[in-house]
């Protein structure tokens, strides 16, 4: 089976509950679920940066998602993928919680 929705390589993927969720250095997160036997896009979430890796946590009954761009940031959304949320004057279905950059010093 292949999935077709990304216009560069898919760098990673993750099983979530029911659905598939993969990132690509295009900038985007789609999330996948299965409809006539077939992925199918769900939603996919634009990025500024291209996406490295993706890691779900169920930290304290709350999933979150945690995605490397390659921007050397790490960004980290709750993850309620049954519901969606208005932010930025439009429908999420993930919620930035926290944003933060990674900075390598010489000699480490």
């Amino acid at each position: 089976m292949t999935l077709d929705g990304h216009t560069d390589a898919p760098m990673s993927l993750l099983c979530w509950d029911k659905f598939l969720l993969s990132c690509s250095l295009e900038k985007t997160i789609k999330v996948w679920g299965v409809a006539g036997g077939n992925f199918e896009v769900t939603h996919t979430h634009n990025e500024e940066h291209g996406l490295l890796a993706l890691c779900g946590l169920n930290d304290f009954g709350q999933p979150v998602l945690l995605c490397a761009c390659n921007d050397n940031s790490v960004h980290l959304y709750d993850l309620p993928l049954g519901r969606v949320y208005f932010q930025n004057g439009k429908l999420e279905t993930f919620r930035l919680i926290l944003m933060f950059s990674l900075v390598m010093e010489p000699g480490c």
